[in-house]
């Protein structure tokens, strides 16, 4: 979850102050006893994963809230399909409200990585290729070429997979579809049986002494992530 990047903003209008949101109370350790002295800074993964947790079960009760402004965005931006796919992963989307949003942006997104952040995203909302059939269509007319970008790009991704076993049925038809008929000879080239798909992503590495040293990029990122989630919830909740 932080991955994701400064581009993941939903356009709303009149800014509300965040600093009194549960989710922004930070751990915090007293120096000296002095309850005035505190550190609040996330210093290392565990602080992270701490504030992350608090965040997503405090968001999670307005999850179709959340999701409707995401849905009903446009992905104007590369990065702004992927941030979803990331969302997707800790706040579980509404079935069918994910099922209209994907097969409007399939018929919009020509991108490979915007197009492998739709499979990623409809893998975590628990699609499969025969519930999507306008993005199903839009990835079987790609050419052999594009299809192996968007194969490998699934292969590498870090968005975790909520449920590995759609991640592998989108996995497997990606690979069938890289088979392309011969246009000029009018004949369709034999299929090879399809690559034993690598593992999904998967939890993350246990962690070493140096994961545990401070990390600003960590940090700023995560906040980021939390201040644009938050906000847009706050002005969707309070236009309601």
């Amino acid at each position: 979850m932080n991955n994701l990047s400064s581009d993941f903003k939903v356009q709303v209008s009149n800014p509300t102050c965040l600093a009194s949101h549960p989710c922004m109370s930070f751990p915090h350790q007293v120096i000296d006893g002095d309850p005035s002295d505190m550190d609040t800074r996330i210093s290392n993964k565990v602080d992270a994963e701490g504030v992350l947790d608090a965040f997503v079960e405090d968001i999670s009760v307005h999850r179709h809230s959340l999701w409707a402004i995401i849905c009903f965005s446009e992905p104007k931006t590369r990065s702004f399909l992927q941030d979803a796919a990331y969302v997707s992963a800790k706040v579980a989307p509404p079935v069918e409200l994910c099922r209209i949003a994907l097969a409007r942006w399939a018929t919009i997104c020509s991108d490979m990585a915007q197009l492998a952040a739709l499979i990623l995203l409809a893998a975590n909302s628990g699609l499969l290729p025969e519930d999507l059939n306008d993005l199903a269509i839009r990835l079987e007319i790609l050419s052999s070429q594009q299809s192996e970008e968007v194969t490998e790009r699934m292969a590498r991704t870090r968005v975790p997979m909520r449920l590995p076993e759609k991640w592998e049925a989108w996995y497997q038809f990606m690979s069938r579809s890289r088979v392309k008929p011969d246009v000029e000879n009018r004949e369709v080239v034999p299929a090879p049986a399809p690559p034993a798909p690598p593992a999904p992503p998967g939890p993350p590495a246990p962690e070493t002494e140096k994961s545990k040293e401070p990390k600003k990029k960590t940090q700023s990122s995560l906040r980021r992530c939390v201040n644009h989630l938050v906000h847009a919830m706050k002005v969707s909740l309070l236009g309601q």
